[in-house]
């Protein structure tokens, strides 16, 4: 794997990381949402959505989220459940199409850190 390939993914990694603890806050907040089926995906993103705008809200009017211990535990579950790493986010050679996006974003990359 070349420099520029690694970059790409321990950028992905991070803001994966990002995405998955504000995911966590949300199912912290609304217990509901971690049993939440997503068979429909328009269902799934009307939840999602509506989530964050009363969790939004919710600050707004100074009602923060105090379980942070308990988060954190979530967290680490669901990673240890769920592990993930650098490998996951290769794509297969025989996918050209994929790999030359990646090429496209590995760039932005490279030009957005010089």
């Amino acid at each position: 794997m070349s420099d520029r390939q690694k970059n790409f993914n321990k950028t992905l990694s991070k803001a994966r990381v990002i995405i998955e603890n504000a995911f966590a806050l949300l199912k912290g907040r609304f217990r509901r949402l971690k049993y939440m089926e997503t068979i429909i995906l328009e269902n799934t993103v009307t939840i999602i959505l509506t989530a964050l705008i009363l969790h939004n809200i919710c600050i707004l009017n100074d009602d923060e989220f105090h379980d942070i211990g308990n988060l954190n535990e979530e967290i680490l579950g669901e990673r240890l459940r769920n592990p993930r790493n650098e490998r996951d986010i290769n794509v297969p050679e025989e996918n050209r199409q994929a790999q030359l996006k990646r090429s496209e974003i590995v760039n932005v990359l490279l030009l957005r850190n010089l």
